[in-house]
């Protein structure tokens, strides 16, 4: 599975960046599963693996400004993100995984709004 870093950063100033690294669904580090809603909004971009662009929805967006931590990384697994949901035969892999990686998770976020 692909989790996401999310590197510390402090509201509106810092731009929202993060390490996105593969590991096996046992072998992972201790991290956390976030559920929220899809939604076809207005589009934001962060940083992946500091030089990557990634274009998401403002509404996950403001998630991810939310949850990162002032001074410590954050492991966190989002659908949106760590499937890539352009790659057909990957999907059909993940997605029956999915069950699983939010039973690993140490939590799971529910995200519905700012």
């Amino acid at each position: 599975i692909r989790l996401l870093q999310i590197q510390p950063g402090s509201g509106h100033l810092d731009p929202i960046s993060v390490k996105l690294a593969v590991y096996g669904l046992h072998d992972a580090p201790t991290y956390e599963a976030l559920s929220y809603s899809w939604q076809d909004d207005a589009q934001d971009a962060i940083t992946v693996n500091g030089v990557a662009r990634f274009v998401l929805s403002k509404h996950l967006w403001h998630a991810l400004r939310r949850l990162r931590s002032r001074n410590s990384e954050r492991f966190i697994w989002i659908d949106a993100i760590c499937i890539n949901q352009k790659d057909e035969q990957e999907k059909s892999h993940q997605i029956p995984l999915m069950g699983a990686i939010y039973q690993q998770a140490r939590r799971t976020i529910i995200w519905i709004s700012e």
